[in-house]
């Protein structure tokens, strides 16, 4: 085969599938020699259909090709060429690889027509080449980030005189004292390392035996040999040589892939599932006869699934002659995976379900993908006379499934009599009967006016009453007499003449139950919304939250500013009135989008697009320095029926990024996770530090891949509350000196109170009546002298009582009140001095455990009654050797200076097939 055909998925639809690999009736071939390593689910080592006895393993921005006497590896660096290299035995005799370590993964090949297609190939971690050299087996196991070979002779003298090559490289030189061995490319450099070598003993065990790599010489252009020399004890006896080569940790194919959409089941199974499109040569490859036809369009749909620790279960890609773009995923009540989009291929048909694309540029689809294996069930056009968009979808309790987007269709299956098509660009919502077999378009409403409108975003209202649905969709219009319903209000003078943002609500037989507006003299277009409960409690409220983009200087914002440049915007709304209730655009002096929208815990909510900007919320960020076009995230607090940034965070690297996608999941024991999916073009997404690659570095081929990330967020922010001078209310002054009462409110509605620590002193934040004592979760204390709880009192004093919070995250908070007097036993005096103010050094504190005297200034506490720096306060009298706590970590976990934020996250390495997938991993 030739070094093209590493790039030899062919066409149409490829999916991996969880099931069960059928066991083999011949003996299974040995396991590779050395020390045994993880097996790992994510990366696997596939057939060639359309060339047996050969395999492909596709991963880490290089796709291996295993041939009968070594491997062909393609690699993909910045803004150059396909690199391709070749490695194997000098003189290896060409054997047919045997596979073993099955694993769980399926592979089905929909490729090119009907009788080309392959199902159900079993998938492997490893293979095995009894026989490559003379007395000499050899074994490749796939691992993330490159792969590991081994090399085992029946006598260990032999091995001296295997000779290995590499072809395509400028160069080999030695590295780490001949314990590794890089490979010169024009890019950077690949390494050879991790190199373990060992002899085999009468009875089977391996002993460990020194080894190097030596003996590095060209043979001709871009040929280089090498030997592992092996120090063997017993010349007789078997030998064993295991290193691993290392590349990059980037997927993706060599050209464009784009996450579109993304959605998790919102329950303790930790599934996810995302959707883009894909024209990756590797992802939508062709076969000879597709090629000589010129079959097969430049972008295909790609769906993944996830599992809780970031494996991959299955990947599916389809598509035809034409583009087909899949744009968004929901997860039905059958189980089933619905994906919606447009296509535009004319060839693509899955059974008899759904006719062809006829003579228009493009139509909408739905497709059904079975949730266990990614089998496509089939493949709805939604679509007639002109060119269709389906942008987004949503299931309702009614049990339908509900589409929106646009067209350009003089007619369409499901419109009402009269309904009058413009010609120009349409906003349409279609209802649609769904079976494991079948997707029927019920009924269809067109909205529009004079000018362009489309639909971006839909969603069904959960709390909706069984069998019923509540609908609520945003999108644009440009037009000036775009219509609402009875009553509601017109778009405001000054509206129209550039696109404005469109919200309204729907019932389940698409009747308008009302309409809104929101926008000014620029460009306004609502990309994404949600439905989310403001309070789970009677009395239940609930808000539609909508995120998008604005460039009007008049947006109805908030703070009274409108857009400056391009920014994104968050606007709420009444979901029985449609009355907006809150807007605010989020941006700094460059462009800003906003692309997506999820809910987060107390309220909150997160908003996700692309910002040229440095001047974000980035307060306790994973990222906080745009270099170009970055995606972001932002948390909104809520407050009452407003929300401000709380935190904020650049998602990518050097280059251009975006976050398209965004989804959070509640478990069942209270905490949160979401999901960040988006798409990248940079080197290193996060700037975390990653496998060594190409030069030292992860490499990208400078085109787009998409990337899926998971943050623990059940709670980024600290408790709140203040602290009162007395029992239930706030005491200015007392006459007792042997009993001191305090109470307060802190609290924290996310992760709840774990425990609360309790000093008093005589100047804020000091502890030099008391020292911190836990006194549990109680909200309240009364502190007695004879008791010992404090220090006696002395009249004509002020006193300060100073309480720290911690919530089930860490996350702390140190508050104190605003101080009471006590009065001298005599009266006097009349007169209260002025309490001393926040910073005031505190007097020398009882106590030899190394605390300082500060109140917690310079080891992790506060003294300013309201900062919450995470300092824990620690075991001294002062609340002091506590700093650099769990206050210290950003959202990820990784100590970055940055105060007050949460514990604890995640990290990438996860992926496979053209997208980059995180998940949870300590780096702190």
């Amino acid at each position: 085969m030739s070094p093209g055909a590493l790039r030899g998925l062919t066409a149409g639809l490829v999916f991996l599938s969880l099931a069960a690999s059928t066991p083999s009736m011949a003996k299974a071939p040995p396991s590779p020699p050395g020390p045994p390593r993880p097996a790992s689910q994510k990366v696997v080592i596939r057939p060639m259909p359309e060339a047996p006895g050969q395999y492909l393993l596709q991963q880490n921005r290089a796709d291996t090709l295993f041939t009968g006497t070594g491997l062909a590896l393609r690699l993909a660096p910045p803004e150059r060429p396909v690199r391709e290299l070749h490695w194997g035995l000098a003189g290896a005799r060409s054997v047919t690889p045997q596979p073993l370590q099955p694993r769980e993964a399926r592979l089905n090949q929909f490729v090119g027509s009907r009788e080309n297609w392959k199902q159900h190939l079993p998938t492997w971690g490893a293979l095995y080449y009894p026989g490559v050299a003379p007395g000499v087996d050899l074994w490749f196991e796939a691992r993330e980030g490159g792969i590991a070979y081994s090399l085992r002779s029946e006598r260990g003298a032999d091995l001296r005189q295997v000779r290995l090559e590499w072809r395509g490289a400028q160069a080999l030189r030695l590295a780490d004292g001949g314990r590794a061995l890089e490979v010169v490319l024009a890019e950077g450099v690949l390494r050879e390392e991790g190199l373990l070598c060992g002899q085999e003993a009468a009875d089977g065990t391996s002993l460990e035996v020194p080894c190097r790599y030596r003996e590095v010489r060209p043979l001709g252009a871009e040929r280089w040999e090498y030997v592992i020399e092996v120090e063997v004890k017993e010349p007789g006896r078997p030998a064993w040589v295991d290193p691993t080569i290392k590349w990059n940790t980037y997927v993706g194919g060599s050209n464009d892939d784009t996450l579109r959409g993304l959605t998790v089941i919102n329950n303790d199974s930790g599934l996810g599932f995302i959707v883009g499109s894909t024209n990756s040569p590797a992802l939508a490859p062709k076969s000879p006869a597709d090629r000589a036809s010129g079959s097969l369009g430049m972008s295909n749909v790609i769906v993944s699934k996830f599992n809780n620790d970031g494996t991959l279960l299955w990947t599916t890609v389809f598509g035809g002659n034409g583009d087909d773009i899949g744009n968004a995923v929901a997860v039905g009540a059958d189980g089933l995976i619905y994906v919606a989009g447009h296509t535009a291929s004319t060839d693509f048909q899955v059974g008899t379900t759904g006719s062809r694309l006829n003579g228009t540029a493009k139509d909408g689809f739905v497709a059904a993908l079975v949730s266990n294996t990614g089998e496509l069930n089939w493949f709805q056009h939604v679509g007639d006379t002109g060119a269709e968009e389906i942008h987004s979808l949503a299931f309702a309790n009614d049990g339908k499934l509900y589409v929106a987007g646009w067209t350009l269709s003089t007619q369409m299956t499901g419109t009402p009599a009269g309904t009058t098509f413009k010609g120009n660009k349409e906003l349409f919502v279609s209802r649609l009967a769904v079976t494991a077999t079948s997707g029927t378009v019920e009924k269809t409403l067109i909205r529009s006016g004079t000018g362009d409108e489309e639909a971006l975003g839909i969603v069904a209202e959960e709390q909706a009453p069984s069998s019923t649905a509540m609908l609520y969709v945003t999108g644009y219009t440009a037009s000036t007499d775009f219509p609402t319903a009875p009553g509601q209000p017109a778009m405001l003078p000054g509206m129209g003449n550039n696109p404005d943002t469109v919200v309204f609500k729907l019932d389940q037989d698409l009747t308008l139950v009302w309409g809104n507006f929101i926008g000014g003299l620029g460009e306004d277009k609502g990309n994404g919304l949600v439905h989310a409960p403001l309070t789970v409690i009677s009395p239940y409220t609930s808000r539609v939250m909508v995120v998008g983009t604005t460039n009007s200087i008049n947006f109805p914002s908030s703070t009274g500013e409108g857009a400056s440049g391009k920014d994104a915007f968050l606007a709420t709304f009444n979901p029985d009135t449609g009355v907006r209730v809150f807007s605010t655009v989020v941006g700094g002096s460059k462009d800003d989008e906003g692309l997506a929208i999820a809910t987060g815990s107390a309220g909150s909510v997160y908003v996700g697009g692309k910002s040229k900007s440095g001047l974000l919320p980035s307060t306790e960020a994973f990222e906080s320095t745009p270099d170009v076009t970055e995606g972001f995230v932002i948390r909104m607090r809520r407050n009452g029926d407003e929300f401000s940034p709380e935190w904020g965070s650049f998602v990518g690297g050097a280059l251009d990024d975006e976050v398209g996608g965004l989804a959070s999941r509640r478990y069942s024991n209270g905490d949160y996770e979401l999901f960040i999916g988006g798409s990248t073009r940079s080197d290193q997404l996060l700037r975390f530090p990653m496998v060594p690659g190409l030069g030292g570095k992860t490499s990208h081929s400078g085109a787009q891949d998409m990337f899926l990330i998971t943050i623990d967020a059940k709670d980024f922010t600290p408790p709140e509350g203040v602290v009162l001078d007395g029992i239930g209310q706030d005491l200015d002054e007392t006459a007792f000196t042997d009993m001191l009462s305090a109470s307060w409110t802190l609290d924290d509605p996310e992760s709840a109170i774990s425990d609360y620590l309790v000093a008093v002193g005589t100047a804020p934040g000091c502890t030099d009546i008391r020292p911190f004592k836990s006194v549990g979760q109680f909200k309240s204390i009364t502190m007695s002298s004879a008791n010992g709880d404090i220090r006696p009192l002395t009249g004509g004093q002020w006193y300060f009582v100073t309480v720290s919070a911690k919530n089930g995250r860490g996350v702390i908070t140190t508050r104190f009140s605003d101080g009471i007097f006590v009065r001298q036993s005599d009266g006097g005096p009349i007169d209260i001095p002025p309490a001393p103010l926040p910073g005031t050094p505190c007097p020398e504190e009882p106590g030899t455990d190394g605390g300082t005297a500060d109140g917690g200034v310079t080891d992790g506490g506060t003294s300013d009654g309201g900062t919450t720096d995470g300092g824990d306060p620690g075991t001294g009298p002062d609340g002091g050797g506590g700093g650099g706590g769990p206050g210290h970590e950003s959202p990820l976990g990784w100590s970055c200076g940055t105060p007050g934020g949460p514990t604890g996250f995640v990290l990438l390495v996860v992926a496979a097939f053209g997208f980059l997938s995180a998940r949870r991993k300590s780096w702190s």
